[in-house]
């Protein structure tokens, strides 16, 4: 990889120095900055793309969609950005109940929710392209291990299923995955 590239999650950059010249690399810096050691954590950071078709989008409310796979045993994913694109590729949606609202979830539509809802008015019934952005910064403080442990972040449907539509929905999950086991 050449300096700067992505390559499955990891951002390339040049090693600038071995600072004790022990080669133990305890202490090296990358790209100007002291790569940080996290013990059994190891955490890395990961983007999933992911592309619904229009009959996925119209049973989210029935059947979730995976955004971001389970990253194994005794590791967890913590969704740190999501964002969903609706393209303008197809007739609209209907949220004929007013109540479709679209949310970040682990496992499934009865898993521990991970963002804030995003309403589907304005959002799923859009006339044109159409972006949203899912605030996970504030919706869980905490779930345990064992909500969370080697399971999927979905995209789930809180309310009544959507209507009619043809569009497609490109999202994009970024998570930090790191080991639960020490």
């Amino acid at each position: 990889m050449s300096d700067g590239e992505v390559n499955d999650g990891v951002i390339a950059g040049r090693l600038v120095a071995d600072h004790d010249g022990d080669n133990d690399r305890t202490d090296l810096k990358y790209g100007g900055y002291p790569q940080q050691r996290f013990g059994p954590f190891q955490p890395e950071l990961r983007t999933q793309k992911t592309t619904l078709t229009a009959a996925q989008i119209k049973a989210l409310a029935a059947t979730q969609i995976d955004i971001f796979d389970a990253p194994g045993a005794n590791r967890v994913a913590i969704p740190i950005a999501v964002l969903a694109q609706l393209h303008d590729d197809g007739t609209d949606y209907d949220d004929a109940a007013s109540d479709g609202d679209l949310i970040v979830k682990y496992v499934d539509g009865s898993g521990k929710a991970l963002s804030a809802a995003v309403d589907g008015d304005g959002f799923i019934d859009a006339t044109t392209e159409a972006f949203a952005k899912f605030d996970v910064s504030t919706a869980v403080a905490t779930a345990t291990v064992a909500q969370a442990e080697n399971v999927a972040v979905v995209l789930d449907n809180d309310g009544a299923e959507f209507t009619t539509g043809t569009r497609t929905m490109t999202v994009l999950c970024t998570c930090l995955v790191y080991n639960v086991a020490g």
